[in-house]
C-alpha cells in the first residue's frame, strides 16, 4: 500500500459514548499516529492500512459537503496481497475459488492450490463498504479496485491501469465470506498475482479479527524488501 495526498500523520480521535447503544462500525475513519485506521468524527469512508503506511480516500461527508455517512452494523473489510508471479506457472486469467479461507493477507494468503504466487511484494487491509480506487506505481502502472455490495455478497472488480488510468476489466466477481479471487496484474514492470478476500464482520468479533489481520500486516512488513518509496500510491476514482 502507499501513502497518498490524503495521508495524515495524526488525527484527533473523539470518543463518544451512548448508554445502551449497540456497537456500530464507523462510517468515518482516519489514520492515527501509529498508521492505523481508527474511528473518527471526520475522515474518509475508505481507509487502507499497509505495512507501515496508512492512506485515506473519499470523504465521509459525501460529495458536495452533504451529511455524514452513517455508521453501519458490521465492519466491512477487504484484504489484498500482491505476489511476484512465478515464471513457470504464472496465471493468465483471474480465478475465483469458493470456500478457500476467511480474511487473510501476506504470506497467509498463499493458500493451498493458489497458482503462480512467488515472493510477497505488498499487502493491505481496507476498511470501507463501497469504494473505487486506483493503485499505481511510479510509472502509472498498476490496478484499480471497485468494491460494491450485492445482497449478502461483495462484488470485486479489478481493472488494469496504464498511465494512472483504469482500462481493461481483469475480473468482476461476487465473493462470499470465504472466497478467494486471484488476478494477474502488472506492477513496477513485473508480472504479479493479486489475491483478494472480502468480508462483512459482525461487530461482536470485528475487533479480534482486525487485530489478527494487523498482526499479519506486521509479519508481512518484516519480510518485504526495503523501499525508499511505497510500491503503490492511492488515487481516488
Amino acid at each position: 500500500m502507499s501513502r497518498s495526498s490524503l495521508l495524515v500523520p495524526a488525527t484527533l480521535l473523539l470518543l463518544l459514548s451512548f448508554p445502551h447503544a449497540a456497537p456500530a462500525a464507523a462510517g468515518c475513519r482516519a489514520c492515527d499516529v501509529h498508521m492505523r485506521c481508527v474511528p473518527a468524527p471526520t475522515g474518509a469512508i475508505l481507509c487502507i492500512e499497509g505495512p507501515q503506511t496508512c492512506a485515506m480516500s473519499l470523504s465521509c461527508f459525501g460529495l458536495g459537503g452533504g451529511g455524514r455517512i452513517p455508521d453501519g452494523p458490521a465492519e466491512d473489510l477487504t484484504t489484498w496481497s500482491l505476489f511476484d508471479a512465478s515464471a513457470s506457472v504464472a496465471p493468465r486469467r483471474a480465478a475465483l475459488r469458493a470456500g478457500v479461507a476467511g480474511l487473510v493477507l501476506g504470506d497467509d494468503a498463499r493458500t493451498p492450490g493458489l497458482r503462480g504466487a512467488g515472493p510477497l511484494a505488498d499487502a493491505a487491509l481496507a476498511f470501507g463498504r463501497e469504494f473505487a480506487v486506483t493503485l499505481a506505481d511510479g510509472m502509472g502502472e498498476g490496478f484499480a479496485l471497485k468494491r460494491s455490495v450485492e445482497g449478502t455478497q461483495v462484488r470485486i472488480e479489478v481493472r488494469a491501469v496504464r498511465g494512472e488510468t483504469p482500462g481493461e476489466v481483469l475480473a468482476s466477481e461476487l465473493l462470499d465470506e470465504r472466497d478467494e479471487l486471484s488476478v494477474p496484474v502488472r506492477v513496477d514492470g513485473r508480472d504479479r498475482v493479486l489475491v483478494l478476500h472480502a468480508s462483512s464482520e459482525p461487530m461482536a468479533t470485528s475487533a479480534r479479527e482486525v487485530a489478527r489481520l494487523r498482526r499479519g500486516l506486521a509479519s508481512a512488513g518484516r519480510t518485504l524488501p526495503l523501499r525508499s518509496a511505497p510500491l503503490l500510491r492511492l488515487i481516488a476514482r
